[in-house]
């Protein structure tokens, strides 16, 4: 009986350190990315994706601050043309941010293709530019003003938007 019991102390005792060391390590890891953030892009209206998933908040131009590219994928059944479009943390828009502009023309998407946009500041909830930090979990809107290539002449721009979760690389 005294072996017996010497086994489950011996297991008691050493299992439970090993299972706090196993938490610590998993804890640790988790920390410091190793598990990652899941990626995320949602369109709005649903008709608007990120192609393949693929986006990404970098710093482009070296400035430390952030911007962010999009293989923007229009599943309209009618070509759209975007003509603005804007990069901000949070769900709501700061109110002063300037808007990457792409007119007179606009960048021409036909229906069912794909199109890359980049190089779009990254904005603050207070306006101010968004900091460029590795490793930092961006989670934001890309937001775009359209037009179907056969609205009217004189037409108001419609709104897209892109709601983005994913780390800044």
């Amino acid at each position: 009986m005294k072996k017996g019991q010497a086994g489950i102390e011996y297991l008691a005792i050493y299992g439970v350190a090993l299972l706090i060391i196993v938490i610590v390590i998993a804890v640790l890891l988790n920390m410091f990315g190793a598990f990652g953030q899941n990626t995320v892009c949602v369109g709005e209206p649903k008709t608007f994706q990120c192609a393949d998933n693929v986006f990404q908040v970098t710093d482009v131009n070296n400035d430390s601050y952030a911007e962010i590219g999009v293989k923007l994928y229009n599943g309209n059944l009618r070509g759209i043309k975007v003509y603005t479009a804007t990069c901000y943390e949070g769900k709501e828009k700061p109110d002063r941010i300037r808007p990457t502009s792409y007119e007179p023309n606009g960048i021409s998407i036909g229906a069912g293709d794909v199109k890359e946009i980049s190089g779009v500041e990254c904005y603050n909830r207070d306006g101010s530019r968004l900091e460029y930090q590795p490793g930092k979990v961006f989670d934001g809107v890309f937001e775009f003003k359209y037009k179907y290539d056969n609205d009217l002449e004189g037409a108001p721009l419609r709104t897209g938007r892109l709601y983005i979760t994913t780390r800044m690389d």
